[in-house]
C-alpha cells in the first residue's frame, strides 16, 4: 500500500517524523504544489492521499485529488477549523485540525488503511 503526503513549508517536519519503520505501507512525500502533476495518480497509484496544508492551499490541493480520483480516500490536516464545511463538500473522508502530532497522524493513516482493505473486493 501506498501513500502519498502532500505538504508545505510549515509541516515539512512529517517527512522526518514519518519515514520511521513502524508504517506498514509505503510514504511517498510531495510538494502540494506537485498534486497538478500527473506521475503520482498513473495506474496501481496510490491507496491514500494526505494533505498536509494548511488554509486556501490545503483546500485546492484537495480539490485538485478529487477532480483527478473520485474514489481515492482523502486526509486533510490544516491550521483552521474553519474548513471543515469545504471538506465535507469536498469530499474528503477525514479532516483534523491542527496541531497533529506525528504519532496521531500515523495513527490516522493507519486506520483509513485498514478501512480501504476492508472495503477492497477481495480477488
Amino acid at each position: 500500500m501506498e501513500v502519498v503526503i502532500f505538504y508545505d513549508k510549515e509541516a515539512e517536519w512529517y517527512k522526518q517524523c514519518m519515514s520511521e519503520p513502524e508504517m506498514d505501507c509505503r510514504l511517498y512525500f510531495r510538494p502540494w504544489e506537485k498534486v497538478y502533476e500527473n506521475e503520482w495518480l498513473e495506474e496501481g497509484g496510490p491507496s491514500l492521499a494526505a494533505v498536509v496544508v494548511n488554509g486556501a492551499a490545503g483546500m485546492n490541493c484537495c480539490h485538485e485529488i478529487r477532480k483527478r480520483s473520485r474514489g481515492l480516500p482523502v486526509l486533510w490536516v490544516s491550521d483552521q477549523e474553519g474548513f471543515l464545511a469545504e471538506s465535507r463538500r469536498i469530499p474528503v473522508q477525514e479532516f483534523w485540525t491542527q496541531p497533529v502530532s506525528c504519532r496521531l497522524l500515523k495513527r490516522i493513516i493507519q486506520c483509513m488503511l485498514a478501512e480501504y482493505r476492508k472495503s477492497r473486493p477481495s480477488g
